[in-house]
């Protein structure tokens, strides 16, 4: 399908700077850092959520999928692409960078263990993902170049993250699925963890306050949309942005509308932090899905 006949070119949209791709609401957190950088960005938002949770799915499912949803961007000028999903970056970054060469630069997302082992005091580290970030060969890779000298611990949280999507936020929830996660931090001294997942940022200052005082967390939607930045500010404009226009995010999905939009309303009454965003009302379909 050419982005001519898809939903991207519908709505008057005279470009998107820097496409975000989710399962969910999770990527939102890296779209909210990008404004936080650049007010004035025009970003775009595929919310994959018919496919959500992406954790669970298999890489012979995700890259063809990936590489869609980048060439719909790409074909509408997009030229930065953040895959703002562990799992997903896991299973097609390579793939990606290969397919699309630099006419898409593509920003992957991973566990920041990298700071969290730096940062650790005692050299014990944990990070908490879903359970395909967990058991993909990219966390043990990523522990082999930058957390070698520390004991990392790998922790899978089933549920965080549709907790999270579904908006339901409330304490005794969060307790029934950290809990476990919070005794074995305790019992192997850990001091630094590294979120897994995009949409754990949401819960980041919920959770916190869980564990022991002397815990740290990392959190990769600021630094993957630093990256994202950097690599924009590279690319040659052809245009100019108007000052103050404050753009909303367009958000495009492939599932309910309804849902999408009842927890984002839910996140903030929680009193987490959003972008405004814009739903566009026809449903993005992936061929052969």
């Amino acid at each position: 399908m050419k982005i001519a006949d898809s939903i991207l070119s519908t709505g008057k949209l005279t470009g998107i700077d820097i496409g975000i791709i989710d399962s969910g609401v999770g990527g939102l957190s890296v779209a909210q850092e990008l404004k936080i950088l650049e007010p004035n960005l025009r970003l775009g938002y595929i919310a994959d959520t018919a496919l959500f949770p992406y954790g669970d799915k298999s890489v012979e499912m995700l890259i063809p999928r990936m590489r869609y949803f980048v060439s719909l961007f790409g074909e509408i000028g997009t030229r930065v692409v953040v895959i703002a999903c562990n799992t997903a970056s896991s299973a097609s970054l390579s793939d990606l960078r290969v397919h699309f060469n630099d006419s898409v630069r593509i920003v992957g997302m991973e566990p920041p263990l990298k700071p969290a082992a730096q940062y650790s005091s005692n050299g014990s580290v944990a990070v908490i993902a879903t359970s395909g970030t967990v058991s993909g060969d990219s966390l043990a890779d990523l522990k082999e170049r930058f957390a070698s000298d520390v004991a990392a611990r790998f922790i899978a949280a089933p549920g965080l993250a549709d907790c999270v999507e579904r908006g339901q936020m409330t304490d005794t929830e969060i307790d029934t699925l950290i809990g476990p996660i919070v005794q074995e931090i305790i019992e192997h001294d850990v001091d630094s963890v590294a979120l897994g997942c995009s949409h754990y940022s949401f819960l980041m200052r919920r959770i916190s306050n869980k564990f022991p005082a002397n815990v740290k967390f990392f959190d990769a939607a600021r630094p993957v949309a630093r990256r994202a930045m950097q690599l924009f500010d590279e690319i040659p404009k052809n245009d100019i942005r108007a000052l103050n226009q404050r753009n909303p995010v367009n958000v495009f999905l492939t599932g309910s509308e309804t849902s999408f939009k009842e927890t984002v309303s839910k996140l903030e009454e929680s009193g987490c932090v959003l972008p405004d965003v814009k739903v566009k009302l026809e449903k993005l379909v992936v061929p052969n899905a």
